[in-house]
């Protein structure tokens, strides 16, 4: 007994020793000039957008709230810091997901929900005080929901995704009014994994007035008009492997982040059909959600972060071509 409880001691000991050199590899992971890596204090980023009038990249909170993370152009290498800008009392306890800067409102919009689905919301931040104009409750305990993204279009109003039921919100520029936008399409595709747990998911708004929508289970993008009363599935010549956030880059190219690899996709007839023109894979270690633009470039947001006192999060210039 004795000699087996020494083995067994030796095992979980190297198991042990491994997991922490595992770990301060992933703390020391190669940080480049075309990166963006930051420290913070939770466990998950899962958007960012930027701030191109103060320099500064605005990334979600899951344990709530809104950091940024200023960017240091004389010095591009270095690792950053985090702060926390934004922590609202009024919804305290729920998750910060998707961000989208307003710049010609000067606005910040966020996503807000519960991890456990009885909440979902948006609020809009002035983005240089940080004062609250809004928050709107999207949905309560009445049924299950997940506020998970949120675009923007040129009059100010914010599209709002619900994951879980398949439903997009349309919340009026002062956030007073609400239209739940439905469609038996975003429920009806099939699921390429099992269950159904993340639907509508990324979402964007066309200049010529429509919108682009991810589902991710089912790996489909949507055009749908901007009340609902047209859905359908963008025709892929490629098939997507959970989608996630999107962005468009221009009328006709979109960047889809994805679990592993992010896809740069085009379409030359309005989004009626789309191709995969090319693809990028970051940290294997790492998962991709959300994508934004920063002086003409893409950046790929990473959401988990590694490591112990304090995580490492990174975001990766991609599609240096698009």
């Amino acid at each position: 007994m004795a000699v087996w409880a020494s083995r067994l001691a030796l095992v979980v000991g190297f198991l042990a020793v491994s997991f922490m050199a595992i770990v301060r590899w992933l703390e020391t992971e190669y940080v480049g000039d075309e990166n963006i890596s930051y420290v913070g204090k939770g466990w998950f980023r899962e958007s960012a957008d930027w701030d191109p009038e103060q320099n500064r990249v605005i990334v979600s909170c899951f344990e709530g709230g809104i950091a940024e993370v200023r960017v240091n152009c004389s010095n591009p290498g270095i690792i950053l810091t985090e702060k926390k800008v934004i922590e609202d009392s009024d919804y305290a306890g729920n998750a910060s997901l998707g961000v989208v800067v307003d710049s010609p409102r000067n606005r910040l919009l966020v996503a807000i929900a519960d991890p456990n689905k009885r909440y979902s919301g948006v609020a809009a931040y002035d983005l240089h005080s940080l004062q609250r104009l809004f928050l709107t409750t999207l949905c309560g305990p009445e049924r299950k929901s997940f506020a998970d993204d949120v675009a923007v279009d040129k009059e100010g109003n914010a599209y709002v995704t619900d994951a879980y039921g398949n439903v997009i919100w349309k919340v009026s520029t002062d956030g007073s009014q609400t239209t739940v936008i439905t469609s038996p399409e975003f429920s009806s595709v099939p699921s390429q994994l099992p269950g159904d747990l993340i639907g509508v998911n990324g979402i964007q708004v066309h200049p010529e007035g429509f919108l682009l929508i991810s589902h991710t289970f089912a790996g489909v993008i949507f055009k749908a008009s901007l009340d609902g009363s047209s859905v359908r599935v963008v025709r892929l010549e490629d098939s997507l492997m959970v989608p996630d956030g999107i962005l468009l880059v221009s009328p006709q190219r979109l960047v889809i982040t994805s679990a592993l690899s992010s896809y740069l996709v085009e379409s030359v007839d309005g989004w009626e059909t789309a191709r995969v023109i090319d693809t990028f894979t970051g940290p294997l270690h790492r998962l991709s959600t959300a994508a934004f633009l920063r002086s003409g470039k893409v950046y790929i947001n990473f959401g988990i972060g590694y490591g112990f006192k304090t995580r490492l999060f990174t975001i990766r210039e991609a599609f240096k071509n698009f």
